[in-house]
């Protein structure tokens, strides 16, 4: 005796097999493989392209600490008594031999 789907089936006269069920299954299957290698490919060229910009920014990174660095030295040098000593004679000026120091309270300062 045969079920009501199997008299269905033979009165439409489409008849599903095992095999054809398991090509819808390979198809979809391919697909989704498919699928996943773009994705997978995505995947690996956005981590590619993130690491290149990450050693473009440490390189910057150091780039710009060893500036700091020599800015930081020549900020010493200018500051200190040498420096200044050595840039008064590159603009001709002469050194002090006796410093009188005027005091404002005295009334020779007034006049």
């Amino acid at each position: 005796m045969r079920t009501a789907h199997e008299n269905n089936q033979k009165r439409s006269g489409i008849i599903h097999s095992p095999k054809h069920s398991f090509r819808w299954l390979r198809v979809f299957s391919g697909i989704f493989f498919f699928l996943s290698i773009i994705g997978y490919l995505f995947s690996v060229n956005r981590n590619a392209v993130a690491g290149y910009s990450l050693r473009t920014v440490e390189k910057r990174i150091t780039e710009l600490s060893s500036e700091a660095q020599k800015l930081r030295i020549q900020e010493a040098q200018l500051r200190s008594f040498y420096g200044i000593e050595e840039l008064s004679e590159r603009l001709g000026m002469i050194p002090l031999r006796d410093v009188t120091v005027i005091d404002e309270y005295d009334p020779v300062a007034y006049r």
